[in-house]
């Protein structure tokens, strides 16, 4: 695993080929280093036909996707999975079938969709994010459904898994963890004036207020200080964006869904303001964002 840089000027130069959906899906590694890919696949398939032979005999295998809000990493979480399955051999209208909600934040909603899902017993689980994997390990309990997840930043601080060697029960997945100490390295190299980040956050993401704690814990050492602010829904993402604006000198949006799905919003006040916005989320690059840092 290594870190990855990538600015608007390099993402703009980028071909369409290397900003595919299935690049998004390829670096996302597990910590045990085997692909996303592969775990749905073996999961999936676990005491069942290949993929040759379920399509010969029209077994059609059924995958429940559902991810907390909209935005461009989850998104492209979603297609990598779908575009992986694809090459893989498992095509929807032929021998996949895909059912994909999305609760738009909703976590009520959220949890209605993980019932539903558990009670249409699909061959595989996948949720993408921490809450949609909470929640559908909540519905799941005892159904004997295989949950793959991705985009969860911590499955230990979350619960989600035991271990990251031996995760135990039927769920595994893939871990998006940021480079906390290299991404703060990274915002002093880019501008070494920079004294205070403002970072926006939902304390009802317990992996959100996580990261918040390490970057406040690593901040000293990287010679800067670290100013939260909270926002509970995308509508209040703007005011906070508006909050820490005359108290920062630039902003670092980690891996926080509700902050990443307003990020346009964040950019907008950043830049009348003058004040740069960092992310850990790569994909947000093409939206304003200076540089985008994570583990790939």
């Amino acid at each position: 695993m290594y870190t990855s840089y990538q600015t608007y000027s390099d993402r703009i130069r980028l071909t369409r080929t290397e900003t595919s959906s299935k690049s998004s899906f390829v670096s996302l590694i597990c910590q045990s280093s085997k692909s996303l890919l592969s775990l749905i696949l073996s999961l999936s398939c676990l005491n069942s036909l290949s993929a040759a032979e379920a399509e010969d005999q029209k077994d059609v295998k059924t995958i429940a996707i559902t991810q907390i809000v909209t935005h461009p990493s989850a998104d492209q979480t979603r297609m990598g999975v779908i575009d992986g399955l694809k090459e893989a051999g498992f095509e929807e209208g032929k021998n996949l079938k895909i059912i994909y909600e999305n609760p738009q934040g909703n976590m009520s909603i959220a949890m209605q969709i993980a019932q539903k899902f558990v009670s249409l017993k699909p061959d595989v689980l996948v949720p993408l994010t921490t809450p949609s994997t909470q929640t559908i390990m909540g519905a799941a309990q005892n159904s004997g459904i295989p949950i793959v997840f991705a985009s969860v930043t911590d499955p230990l601080n979350a619960n989600v898994v035991k271990s990251l060697e031996k995760p135990g029960g039927m769920i595994t997945g893939a871990t998006d963890y940021p480079p906390i100490e290299a991404t703060l390295k990274a915002i002093k190299a880019v501008k070494g004036t920079i004294k205070k980040i403002g970072m926006i956050y939902n304390s009802g993401e317990i992996n959100s207020t996580k990261m918040v704690e390490l970057y406040q814990k690593a901040a000293d050492e990287a010679g800067v200080e670290v100013i939260a602010q909270t926002a509970i829904n995308t509508s209040d993402v703007a005011q906070a964006a508006l909050q820490l604006a005359d108290k920062v000198d630039a902003f670092l949006i980690s891996l926080d869904n509700t902050a990443l799905s307003s990020m346009t919003s964040i950019i907008k006040v950043a830049t009348s303001k003058g004040k740069p916005v960092f992310s850990n989320d790569p994909d947000s690059v093409p939206q304003g964002v200076l540089m985008g840092i994570s583990n790939t």
